[in-house]
């Protein structure tokens, strides 16, 4: 690729090395400087690209040659290092590594103007967390890998904190057992997240959503495994947050070391407000003490429901239900011994004081 009218900007003819040594960081800004008003892209040829911090503005089409010949290696250990600050972006087949451990700052962060933008055909490893999505609308992180993440407080794989119409597909996440980032994907606040098709594997949440303030609505998570981690699944707001209308179908919440999935209302004023599961398995949890499948807890629950699925070997119960939690149903579950799999201590444990529930249909053998 050479400069030519169709707009492809090769960042060698900007003095960009490539060779895993040098700082490249003002080669590939000026690539972009060089962009039309209208942008265009801007190449990686096979080679080792050291950056510290960039911005993009202009609708930028950041292309590598694959993902085992185009790599970003950051060299700061706590800035954002690809920042997508304007609309229309696309970044696809580069790899992400580092020179310093990363305490702090995401891979690629897409700001408030990133709408319509677009991560994919990607490899991550070692980041503090690996992407940041923080745009308007219509963003799309697809066909990726983020393995072997720092650990600590914030770390993670991807950082939802804003926006609406996003899309989470095809993402493979895993780390090292006893050396776990704190999150796969948390979500703080959204309008609107799919989650499809994911597999995230030893982290201490697999998915955790958090928001501390406003109403977090509408994840819909599909087809997606949480997997051998702290718990798969965890929902729990604080403050005066809530977290609504959120749907999961097909999923996988089993091998945890505390629970399958924990929906936790006692830090928070708001509402934690129809939440669907759909055909869930937790199998297999195993934390002493707790090792349910499903624990409900607190007062602010309100339309919870488990439709269909599978609770079993679970060394507490298939699902918990603490005292004073009401206003949940669960319908037509297997919760308890099946071939292979041994039961729980209880298929359904309610500790009291419940009210407005339904439990219809249920199979609850071999406990």
């Amino acid at each position: 690729f050479v400069n030519r009218a169709d707009g492809v900007f090769n960042v060698m003819d900007y003095g960009a090395t490539g060779n895993g040594t040098t700082d490249d960081t003002a080669a590939i800004a000026s690539a972009h400087t060089a962009l039309p008003a209208n942008g265009g892209t801007i190449y990686f040829p096979a080679g080792t690209y050291q950056v510290s911090s960039l911005t993009f503005t202009k609708p930028t089409h950041l292309l590598g040659a694959g993902v085992t010949a185009s790599t970003i290696r950051a060299t700061n250990a706590t800035s954002n290092v690809i920042i997508l600050d304007g609309a229309d972006m696309l970044v696809e087949h580069l790899f992400f590594d580092k020179t310093v451990t990363r305490t702090a700052g995401a891979y690629v962060q897409l700001t408030t103007n990133g709408n319509r933008s677009t991560l994919c055909n990607f490899r991550m490893t070692a980041a503090f967390v690996g992407v940041r999505i923080s745009a308007g609308a219509t963003v799309r992180v697809q066909n990726g890998s983020i393995r072997d993440g720092a650990t600590g407080a914030g770390s993670g794989g991807i950082l939802v904190d804003a926006g609406n119409d996003t899309y989470i597909d095809n993402i493979t996440m895993d780390a090292a057992v006893g050396s776990q980032p704190s999150f796969g994907i948390n979500v703080t606040a959204t309008g609107a997240l799919n989650i499809t098709n994911c597999d995230i594997v030893h982290h201490t949440d697999d998915l955790l959503i958090n928001p501390s303030s406003g109403t977090l609505a509408a994840i819909y998570v599909l087809n997606s495994y949480f997997d051998t981690a702290v718990r798969g699944i965890t929902i729990s707001p604080s403050g005066a947050a809530s977290v609504v209308r959120c749907r999961f179908v097909g999923c996988w919440a089993s091998s945890h070391t505390d629970r399958g999935v924990l929906i936790d209302g006692t830090g928070t004023t708001g509402v934690i407000q129809h939440i669907e599961f759909i055909g869930l398995h937790a199998i297999s949890n195993t934390g002493v003490g707790t090792g349910d499948g499903v624990l409900l807890t607190g007062t602010t629950l309100d339309g919870v429901s488990f439709i269909g699925g599978l609770f079993a070997a679970n060394v507490g119960s298939g699902i918990s239900i603490a005292a004073s939690v009401s206003e949940f149903q669960i319908i037509g579950v297997r919760s308890g011994a099946i071939n292979g799999l041994a039961g729980n201590v209880y298929g359904i444990f309610l500790a009291g004081s419940n009210t407005a529930y339904r439990i219809i249909g249920c199979d609850l053998n071999g406990n």
